[in-house]
């Protein structure tokens, strides 16, 4: 079989999914603390009478809650949607050259690595390029990077090695 060639560029994110949870949930505990002890501040300030303690601290709360959902709202970076994850574009961008054989495929660019297809956990159509998980590596194939334009080949490839595209 010929062996199938690719030209792709990738443009570099940096991708704020679910890797940030647990951070981003920190982060919002430690902002709804100090909003509270400001807004407790400005009202102990604002309401100095001790009579009004009651008024001040009510008044404190209900700026706090109110404060803590905008904020909540305004940054919540974990979509419950992964593949809809929040992305920083860095402007760079990285080309990458696909050699596909009936032995597997070579990667060559930013990084060079040769892959076998039975180290190929899945590939994704993800509408303009594929997909292709090995383990811990991703790669991205253009559809339009296909020597011919045509990504035909590619797919007849893949089927001949029962590999499915989800």
């Amino acid at each position: 079989m010929a062996k199938i060639i690719n030209h792709t560029t990738v443009e570099k994110v940096l991708s704020l999914g679910a890797t940030q949870s647990a951070k981003t949930k920190r982060s919002k505990s430690m902002v709804g603390i100090l909003i509270l002890c400001v807004s407790g501040g400005m009202c102990c300030i604002v309401f100095l009478p001790w009579k009004h303690a009651l008024t001040a601290l009510l008044f404190a709360a209900i700026i706090t809650i109110v404060c803590f959902a905008v904020y909540i709202k305004a940054t919540d970076s974990t979509p419950s949607d992964p593949d809809k994850a929040s992305v920083i574009r860095t402007g760079e961008s990285f080309d990458y050259n696909y050699e596909f054989s009936d032995e597997g495929f070579t990667v060559s660019g930013f990084v060079e690595k040769t892959v076998r297809w039975d180290e190929v956990a899945s590939v994704r159509n993800i509408g303009v390029a594929y997909q292709i998980k090995c383990g811990e590596d991703h790669f991205t194939v253009k559809k339009q990077g296909f020597e011919g334009g045509n990504d035909k080949a590619f797919k007849a490839l893949l089927e001949s090695k029962e590999i499915k595209v989800n």
